[in-house]
């Protein structure tokens, strides 16, 4: 359900939609706002640089570094091509986040009006807390969604995590490997693992003869939840 309009980029809409209790969803119509937008928060949360991660950082030293050390002195800043989708907890913007920030622009101040009206909405259902993602597509929508379930319901995470500890340690040795040099840290391999297990994997991941049937009780109980809600 659309619960707000935004029209912060010339013209071009941005939805902000209600998936499931306490799980919002920001649609964007193109790739280069969208991960504009979410870039700062997303690092702060996650970021494999200890530099960044749970800091107040400016933009100008996030891309130097993502196209200097990070892509090995990339000619270009590829963080807006880079990313399909993008996943936040309520965490990332508690007390007095959005003061914090050191060089606000209009994405910062995009998403402050966004943070309200998820604030307003939460207040107004009784919601403890709440997820935040990111997307132009609907498949990516639907990874990003089992990050959310991952944060919000527990017995979804308990489930989750039992099927993560009865994988083969080779076969997540391999995905842990993969999940690195794309850009996670460490601190959410679990989470991705669920998340990619239970939506799939890119077409250009190596995987083992009987990942389908590694993947079948994660897809199942990702489905029993996404259709309880």
């Amino acid at each position: 359900m659309i619960i707000a309009k935004f029209y912060h980029f010339k013209n071009k809409t941005v939805n902000l939609e209600t998936l499931y209790p306490g799980l919002y969803l920001l649609k964007f119509n193109n790739h280069y706002d969208m991960c504009m937008t979410f870039l700062r928060y997303q690092e702060k949360y996650e970021s494999p640089n200890i530099k960044f991660r749970n800091k107040n950082f400016t933009i100008i030293d996030f891309m130097e570094w993502y196209s200097k050390d990070r892509n090995n002195n990339l000619p270009y800043f590829s963080y807006t091509v880079d990313w399909a989708g993008f996943n936040i907890p309520d965490l990332i913007f508690k007390d007095n986040w959005f003061n914090e920030i050191i060089d606000k622009n209009k994405y910062d101040i995009f998403m402050l009006n966004v943070i309200s009206k998820i604030n307003k909405d939460c207040k107004k259902n009784n919601l403890s807390k709440y997820y935040l993602i990111g997307s132009v597509d609907n498949n990516t929508v639907n990874h990003e969604v089992a990050h959310g379930l991952y944060y919000l319901n527990k017995d979804y995470k308990n489930k989750m995590n039992l099927l993560t500890g009865k994988l083969p340690k080779s076969f997540v040795k391999n995905i842990n490997f993969w999940l690195k040099s794309v850009g996670y840290t460490k601190k959410v391999f679990k989470d991705e693992i669920q998340a990619y297990m239970s939506t799939g994997f890119p077409d250009n991941v190596k995987l083992p003869k009987d990942f389908k049937s590694l993947c079948e009780e994660y897809k199942c109980i990702y489905k029993n939840f996404t259709n309880k809600n």
